[in-house]
């Protein structure tokens, strides 16, 4: 019983990661967008490519076992959920020192937009359904 509900609260959080990663695809200007897919690429090549198993599961989530792929999409989750916090932090230390943080703050949210974004790539290896919903993000 708790495996599947483990199993559909991770499907409702890929669910939930693609719709608003795809909100904010599709509200974002062409630079916008542009800038979250060169992040994602950035993050990909410094953090993921040096792991080749990281990498190869990237490259083909719905080749690996829905264990495998759970366990990195829950890392790839701690690593954004860090990220928030830390943006959060930021910029509260630059607002108490009275900075304008619109640059800082756009800039970190494009960063763990692209976090997501590969949160999203790897929700096809959670559920096959999201293949096609996943490829128009990327376009």
């Amino acid at each position: 019983m708790l495996k599947w509900l483990a199993e559909k609260s991770l499907k409702a959080r890929v669910a939930m990661c693609i719709k608003e990663v795809k909100w904010d695809l599709q509200s974002s200007s062409r630079l916008a967008r542009s800038s979250i897919l060169l992040r994602a690429q950035i993050f990909r090549h410094q953090v993921l490519q040096p792991h080749p198993f990281a990498a190869a599961v990237l490259d083909r989530p719905a080749d690996f076992s829905k264990a495998e792929v759970s366990e990195l999409y829950s890392k790839l989750e701690g690593m954004r959920n860090e990220a928030s916090i830390g943006r959060d932090r930021a910029l509260k230390q630059l607002k108490a020192l009275g900075a304008d943080t619109s640059l800082v703050k756009g800039n970190m949210n494009t960063v763990i937009r692209g976090i997501e974004l590969w949160m999203c790539t790897l929700g096809i290896g959670i559920n096959l359904d999201n293949r096609d919903e996943v490829a128009l993000l990327w376009e």
